[in-house]
This record gives structure tokens, C-alpha cells and sequence, in this order.
């Protein structure tokens, strides 16, 4: 995969523990450590897919990524969300999944690239 992911979570130990993983699968990562930042991210450029924390202080991850949801340039873009609570309630028709923490770097990127061949078919 040679775009970028936004990868949006609050704790920079889970943050960077995720991107370092993903940059050695060779992913590109940029990222943000709340909601506010990463819709502004967002806006500014395309990425190939979000990660998003679920609990996050100013803006919650479900709430960014309806944000992110309405940009043009997001409506077919994979947007994952990352959350402590197996039971987690999304909108499927903004969310492409829920993955539950703690995550590896593997399964994310394997769950990324399913996304992105689904909206391709």
C-alpha cells in the first residue's frame, strides 16, 4: 500500500506502538491525537483509509468520522474504528468496521485492504 492512513488516537503510546507497526509493513502513516486534528487533516489532503479511536476527548471517533464521512473526497474511503468494548454501535453506513484493542499491525492492514477490495467489486 503506498498511500497514506490517517491513524487518530488520543494515547500516543497506542498511536505510535500502531504506526510503527504499520511503517514496518510499509504503510505511511500521519497522525493526529483527537478528533479536531484529524478533521483538519482531513480536509487538507486525501488519505487512503482513517483509523479511529473510538474514546477520544473533544470529538469521539464516531463524531469524526460522520465529519470526515461528509467530505467529498472520503465517500468511498475505508474508515475504521478502534474501540475497547466488543459491542461497540456504528453506523454502517459511515463506519466500515470495528476492530477491538488491542490490534496488531497485520490484521489492521489485512482489514484495510478487504475494505478497500469490497468498494472496488
Amino acid at each position: 500500500m503506498e498511500q497514506t492512513v490517517l491513524l487518530v488516537d488520543d494515547n500516543i503510546k497506542v498511536r505510535k506502538a500502531l504506526a510503527l507497526q504499520l511503517q514496518m509493513l510499509g504503510v505511511y502513516i500521519e497522525q493526529a491525537g483527537d478528533g479536531l486534528s484529524a478533521l483538519t487533516y482531513a480536509r487538507k489532503r486525501s488519505f487512503a483509509a482513517v483509523v479511529i479511536d473510538q474514546r477520544m476527548p473533544i470529538m469521539d471517533g464516531m463524531t469524526l468520522a460522520k465529519n470526515i464521512r461528509r467530505l467529498p473526497a472520503y465517500s468511498n474511503t475505508p474508515i475504521l474504528l478502534l474501540s475497547t468494548d466488543s459491542h461497540c454501535e456504528y453506523d454502517r453506513q459511515i463506519v466500515d468496521g470495528v476492530l477491538s484493542k488491542p490490534i496488531n499491525g497485520d490484521l489492521l492492514l489485512e482489514t484495510i485492504k478487504q475494505c478497500h477490495r469490497s468498494m472496488a467489486a
